[in-house]
């Protein structure tokens, strides 16, 4: 059994205040992501500096206005290596097991 490899996309606004909690949610998974990938839609707060700051090492993409999430999430989906694309929320945050049991549904 081949599990696929999976890209998270976070789409975010204005969340420094939340972001952190939602990539160590990330950081905390049993089941390794591929790579992580943040889509600023042209926040005003210390958003950008969280993200460079955190140990997640994710992909930063910025966009120079706002374009709403839907426009975030695809720009994350064509930046994504992975086979699978995982969308999370920057207010929000996974159980450590989250994605190990998704895989193990799409293997």
């Amino acid at each position: 059994m081949t599990l696929p490899s999976i890209s998270v996309v976070i789409p975010t606004r204005n969340c420094a205040e939340y972001i952190c909690d939602a990539l160590d949610s990330v950081c905390s998974q049993t089941y390794r992501v591929a790579q992580t990938i943040v889509v600023d839609d042209a926040s005003t707060d210390r958003t950008e500096h969280v993200v460079r700051s955190h140990q997640a090492g994710c992909i930063y993409l910025r966009n120079d206005r706002c374009r709403g999430p839907g426009f975030a999430r695809n720009r994350g989906i064509e930046a994504a290596a992975g086979e699978c694309v995982a969308f999370l929320d920057a207010d929000d945050a996974w159980l450590p097991e989250k994605l190990a049991v998704q895989a193990g549904i799409l293997a």
